[in-house]
């Protein structure tokens, strides 16, 4: 059982195919990361993709296939790909790094259960560790079993994304991870990845704001450091003026 109330954090994000390039050149790019805090730590990332083949590419392709296949027309504000990040409470980071594979194992297979069994197929994986607190992006294509997009299969209803959060939540337990109180609970409206990478980018400007006050007040104090310096030197030239004045 989880103690401290340390969570399993699971967020997922809905996407049009227009959607997709953006957000697979964030993943791609990542010294343009606004809150990249660990960049020695680059190297301990991980992705699986297709070896050739864009997000987009890869939606064009099954899109196409739709029509060839069943004669239907995928609509263009069709949500095809959900994008989901995994975590956990920062406070667990070096007890869940220390069982990492174990950690990136369960979360696959999570996953495989909830979505690769329904029809939906995985279309990259990231396991990134030079953020704030490692996380998986997992980005899952919405299809169902007849092989036909169908994003509302999953998210159609609040009960289904509660169920999603309970779920995960189980498949973290054996890492001292809880869920978190429900918004029925709490009365808290859900919160998309872009509201949360909005809510990081506005800490991070705050974090730097104050970075900047501090060193100003450092500044300030150096300054008057270098001020009372300055006046003990002209101490020092006044009393040694007055010292030859005497002796001669």
């Amino acid at each position: 059982m989880a103690t401290n109330n340390t969570y399993a954090i699971m967020r997922f994000q809905k996407y049009k195919i227009k959607d997709l390039g953006k957000i697979e050149r964030h993943n791609n790019d990542r010294k343009h990361l606004k809150n990249r805090q660990h960049e020695e730590l680059e190297h301990l990332n991980r992705t699986i993709k297709h070896p050739d083949k864009t997000l987009t590419q890869q939606i064009r392709e099954k899109i196409k296939d739709i029509k060839k296949e069943t004669g239907k027309t995928t609509r263009k504000d069709a949500a095809v790909v959900a994008e989901f990040i995994f975590t956990f409470s920062p406070e667990r980071t070096e007890d869940i790094m220390k069982r990492k594979k174990e950690w990136v194992k369960a979360n696959t297979e999570w996953i495989k259960e909830t979505f690769q069994s329904r029809g939906a197929k995985l279309l990259r994986f990231d396991f990134h560790m030079d953020e704030t607190t490692p996380h998986i992006h997992a980005f899952i294509q919405m299809t169902d079993e007849k092989g036909l997009f169908n994003a509302s299969k999953y998210f159609g209803k609040k009960k289904q994304l509660e169920e999603l959060q309970t779920s995960y939540a189980k498949a973290m337990e054996p890492f001292g991870l809880e869920r978190g109180r429900s918004k029925k609970e709490t009365k808290a409206k859900h919160q998309t990845l872009n509201e949360y990478y909005k809510q990081k980018n506005e800490q991070l400007k705050n974090d730097i704001k104050k970075i900047e006050e501090k060193q100003e007040e450092i500044n300030q104090i150096k300054e008057t450091i270098l001020e009372k310096e300055d006046e003990k030197e002209e101490i020092k030239r006044i009393d040694s003026e007055l010292a030859d004045d005497i002796l001669i």
